[in-house]
């Protein structure tokens, strides 16, 4: 019988105009938290997403200029050839480690190319290194 009374008491309060204004502040109050949330509010996925971005791509690259080689950020947009962190000249193009000596060559858009130190040649119509797979003998005749 209490609750019904309380119940009673709370619908008389929301009817009279003091009780018409908390129930709108409380609702747009609400509805402004949500919207908030909802805008400024980003998940685990985004913020990652953001920091990867931010980040850029982790690149291989040769600088044509003082011929260092090492890892680098560069902007997912930025074309190569991009700044050399060691000398600062926008020569460092990228690269990649060779299969044969293991050393980090610079990339060529030629459809086939040698390594200058190995003379490893690379065929990028077939997409493999073109080099004889190890185990693999001649076929006999």
């Amino acid at each position: 019988m209490d609750d019904e009374g309380r119940l009673q008491r709370v619908r008389r309060f929301i009817n009279t105009g003091p009780g018409r204004v908390a129930v709108i502040v409380l609702v747009v109050a609400a509805v402004a938290i949500a919207i908030g949330r909802a805008v400024g509010g980003k998940t685990a996925t985004q913020r990652q997403a953001a920091a990867i971005r931010a980040r850029g791509l982790n690149v291989l690259f040769y600088c044509r200029a003082c011929k260092k080689t090492g890892k680098t950020h560069k902007a997912f947009r930025e074309p190569f050839p991009i700044v050399c962190p060691h000398c600062g000249r926008r020569e460092a193009v990228a690269a990649f480690v060779c299969a044969g000596c293991k050393r980090v060559i610079e990339a060529k858009d030629a459809p086939v190319f040698r390594c200058p130190h190995c003379q490893h040649t690379y065929d990028q119509r077939l997409l493999a290194p073109t080099a004889q797979r190890p185990g693999r003998t001649a076929p006999k005749p």
